[in-house]
């Protein structure tokens, strides 16, 4: 299932990342950024960090 980042407006002028799946549900919201370039550095960082992720282990139940 594919997702995507959005980046949207936070209060005084900041930014925020929403990460929502293939369905349009929201997954997470991120911490307030200052600056549009501080959000999209957090996109790249946490695209990073998923990569090198193992899949989850599925088990009955």
């Amino acid at each position: 299932m594919s997702g995507y980042f959005e980046l949207v407006m936070a209060p005084e002028g900041r930014y925020r990342v929403r990460l929502t799946d293939g369905r349009g549900e929201l997954l997470a919201v991120s911490v307030t950024f200052e600056t549009k370039a501080a959000a999209v550095a957090g996109i790249a960082a946490a695209r990073e960090i998923a990569a090198g992720l193992p899949a989850p282990a599925v088990t009955g139940g």
